[in-house]
């Protein structure tokens, strides 16, 4: 099933995320004495230690795959995104960013929107953000409650005009939403758009 979610300067849009950190730890352990001679103590010791240390690595490598979430566009007056697959849930994630402007772009993922707010409130912030920017106005910056920024750089999300990239990190069950923002002529990089909500579901 394939979902198709998209926003405008003045409309309200919906989007999805997840994301979580695995740590993966082994030991081996080997007996040592003084009667063992020294053709069997390397057979004791080092065989389980070389097994568990290939099984973690392997492991290791697996846990870090990102889940697939889906693809943001961005154009002069939109944020859309198309997801991939079904409903996520906690664990970590990636997204395809496609800026279709003729400037600079970004997205930026965030979530989940604490408790108390809801994306009715996450919505109406940003529309204030557009009008700000329609205005030509200095702009206001996103409060705590939006929860944290995937993947916590801004820089991280920057495109070049035609250009495409990816976007991976981590976030815990809850709403989350997709601000986009655009160059504009005389103001710079700027919220235009935005897209959500969509919702991350607990991992087992």
């Amino acid at each position: 099933m394939q979902v198709i979610v998209e926003s405008q300067k003045h409309a309200t849009e919906v989007i999805i995320l997840v994301g979580f950190a695995v740590g993966l730890a082994a030991c081996g352990s080997g007996n040592v004495q003084t009667s063992t001679s020294t053709t069997t103590s390397p057979v004791t010791t080092t065989a389980p230690s070389t097994t568990v240390a290939s099984q973690t690595t392997t492991t290791s490598e697996a846990a870090a795959e990102p889940v697939y979430a889906g693809e943001v566009r961005v154009t002069e007056s939109e944020c859309s995104f198309e997801q991939s697959g079904e409903p996520l849930t906690a664990g970590e994630v990636a997204f395809t960013v496609m800026n279709e402007t003729e400037g600079q772009a970004g997205v930026h993922v965030w979530g989940p929107i604490a408790d108390g707010y809801t994306f009715d409130d996450f919505a109406a912030f940003v529309e204030e953000e557009i009008r700000l920017t329609m205005a030509g106005e200095p702009f206001i910056g996103a409060p705590d409650w939006f929860g944290p920024l995937i993947p916590g750089n801004p820089e991280a999300e920057l495109l070049e005009a035609g250009d495409a990239g990816d976007i991976a990190g981590t976030a815990l069950p809850g709403t989350f939403g997709i601000v986009c923002a655009r160059t504009f002529e005389e103001l710079g990089l700027r919220v235009h758009a935005f897209a959500g909500p969509f919702e991350v579901a607990e991992g087992d």
